[in-house]
Formats: C-alpha cells, sequence, structure tokens
C-alpha cells in the first residue's frame, strides 16, 4: 500500500471514531432524558401548566430534532466507512450478532408508540386565558385538566421517539466505535 493510501485510511478511521463519540455524547444524555420523561408521563405529576407545555413542546422538536440528527450521523459515518472493506464487515457481524436484541427492544418500542397513538395525542396551545386544542375536527376550548392529559401525551410519545432515535443512534455509533478502534 502506498503512503498516502494509508494516510487516507488513518485519516477515515480517526474521523469514524470522532463522529461515533459525536454520536455516544449525544445519545447517551437523550436516553437518559426520554426514559425520565416517560415514566414522568406516566406517573402526571403537577406541574404548573404553562411549564407542562413547554416541557411537552421541549421533548417534541428534541424528539424530531434527534431522528434528522441521527439520519445525518449514520449517512455520513456510513460513506466515510464504506471505502473501508475491513471495519465495514466489522460492523455487519456487529449488526448480525446484536439482531435478536435489537428485534426485542425495537419491538417493544414500537408496541409502547402504537398504544400512545391509539389513546390519541392532540395538539394544545394557550389562547389568551383558555386552553385549545387543535385536531382535525377543528380548533375548541379544553378545560384545563383535559390539557394536561394531552400534554402528557405529547410528552409520552416525544419521548418514546426521543428513546428510539437516541437508542438506534447509541447503538450504531458504539458499534461503529468499536469496528474503527481497530487498525487490521
Amino acid at each position: 500500500m502506498a503512503r498516502s493510501d494509508l494516510q487516507g485510511m488513518e485519516t477515515r478511521l480517526w474521523l469514524l471514531r470522532c463522529g461515533a463519540l459525536v454520536g455516544l455524547a449525544a445519545s447517551v444524555p437523550a436516553a437518559l432524558l426520554a426514559i425520565a420523561l416517560f415514566f414522568a408521563s406516566l406517573a402526571h405529576p403537577q406541574i404548573e401548566l404553562e411549564r407542562l407545555y413547554d416541557l411537552s413542546m421541549f421533548v417534541s422538536w428534541t424528539a424530531f430534532g434527534s431522528i434528522f440528527f441521527g439520519l445525518s450521523l449514520s449517512l455520513a459515518l456510513n460513506s466515510i466507512s464504506r471505502p473501508l472493506r475491513l471495519v465495514h464487515d466489522r460492523l455487519r457481524a456487529d449488526f448480525g450478532r446484536y439482531r435478536p436484541l435489537l428485534s426485542i427492544c425495537g419491538s417493544a418500542i414500537v408496541i409502547l408508540l402504537a398504544i400512545t397513538l391509539i389513546l390519541g395525542f392532540t395538539f394544545v396551545h394557550h389562547s389568551g386565558s383558555v386552553w385549545t386544542s387543535t385536531s382535525r375536527a377543528g380548533t375548541q376550548e379544553i378545560p384545563d385538566v383535559v390539557a394536561r392529559i394531552y400534554m402528557w401525551r405529547l410528552a409520552r410519545f416525544s419521548s418514546l421517539l426521543l428513546l428510539l432515535s437516541a437508542g438506534s443512534v447509541g447503538f450504531e455509533s458504539a458499534s461503529i466505535f468499536k469496528a474503527a478502534r481497530h487498525r487490521n
């Protein structure tokens, strides 16, 4: 192998390790936040409605942001690792080894998402001195108790999306880091 080929391979391995560390650093706190919020949404602690609204919106935007972050990181790391055949082969073997565990965890989260969707959630916002819900049926005024239930449902759904995204980014990042740390 020529010296420039070795330098290119070393650069790709370094980029893979750095990208994987970024993915791990982002996914661990996101997963912990998602788990905490999921259990909080089941317990329905009494929080001021305005703060609950802010919390549900924060989790919702964080969940969708983490999905886009995960897709972008995954595509970038995949394009960097593709020319490194050995790293790519190690990744495929690693995914094959954990396939049953991934299937069980993924199925559990999908079931929880389905249950949450069946229960339904409606977007709620503050309009003047009242809470209103926005749905296909239109916009209508709702009591504070119903607004609280809807906001906790949105927080639960968003926390499950965040957990799914953070878990997949974390697993992929850990696998890539493990595969890229070996040079031969």
